[in-house]
């Protein structure tokens, strides 16, 4: 598609240029992610071949942030193979995605919206795009009680295909500055200091071009966290390490596989570990 495809091309010419900007010092002052995540090998439950079935996964993200007054733009990149040895499943399991979002203050409402190219490598190998590969997401939230209590809606793929639901969320400081945040029905969090532990939803969609590039089709990922997390503040606080482990569990991937068709299996639960630095 020509429309995907200029975009693509303009995020990529946008992410250069941020990490030209970078080079030269020109938005150092504004805050840099990078954050590695690795599983353990696992399979699909009640899967009769083992061996043959091991799923490999991992995740590498770089992000940058920009913020003024009451608007933020935020880039990012995603880099996660998740890859299945079983059957002939129609993509290469090497998926990346390019995001750009935006989120607006307007007194005690914010709006996000997030917009990229989700793509298994081989379409950015080949700059060969279909409709599947432009993904988008938002969120509305409306503070209700002193910034303690929120509802809105999201629309995003933590559920399977995109799905817009209502978010109801509400954040208490517990003893000795702690705080506890629930938000429902994606998100359980309990911060201190540099501790952090939570429980979140998690959800993504991928275009997807099998070996051939006959096959337009998609790939989802959807499953629940549950991780710890540890910020060491380092450098007179101008960088921070970050480091953590969790499991992942009720995972559910749905593909099309080029001799079965359109396959919706689970995983088995996996254990991940957590690398960061923020500066």
């Amino acid at each position: 598609m020509c429309f995907i495809k200029l975009i693509s091309k303009h995020m990529l010419s946008a992410f250069t240029l941020l990490l030209l900007l970078f080079s030269t010092g020109v938005v150092f002052a504004n805050p840099w992610s990078v954050e590695i995540q690795h599983w353990q090998a696992t399979q699909f439950e009640k899967s009769i071949q083992k061996d043959s079935a091991a799923i490999k996964r991992r995740q590498s993200s770089i992000s940058y942030d920009w913020s003024q007054e009451q608007t933020e733009i935020g880039l990012s990149y995603r880099y996660q193979p998740v890859l299945i040895r079983d059957g002939n499943p129609a993509h290469n399991g090497h998926f990346n995605q390019l995001d750009l979002s935006f989120r607006l203050h307007h007194g005690p409402t914010q709006v996000e919206l997030t917009s990229g190219i989700h793509v298994s490598s081989n379409m950015f190998q080949h700059f060969d795009f279909h409709k599947e590969a432009l993904v988008s997401k938002f969120s509305v939230i409306h503070s209700v009680s002193n910034d303690t209590a929120h509802i809105g809606i999201n629309g995003d793929y933590r559920f399977g295909h995109f799905r817009v639901y209502p978010r109801v969320s509400i954040s208490k400081v517990l003893s000795r500055g702690s705080e506890l945040t629930i938000d429902l029905p994606v998100e359980l969090l309990w911060k201190k200091h540099h501790w952090q532990i939570g429980i979140r939803r998690y959800g993504e969609k991928w275009a997807a071009l099998d070996a051939e590039r006959k096959f337009e089709s998609a790939f989802y990922l959807n499953e629940w966290h549950l991780s710890g997390r540890w910020q060491v503040p380092a450098s007179k606080d101008k960088v921070t390490f970050e480091l953590g482990a969790g499991v992942s569990f009720n995972s559910r991937v749905r593909y099309l596989d080029l001799f079965r068709g359109w396959l919706e299996k689970d995983l088995e639960s996996a254990v991940f570990i957590v690398l960061g630095m923020k500066f």
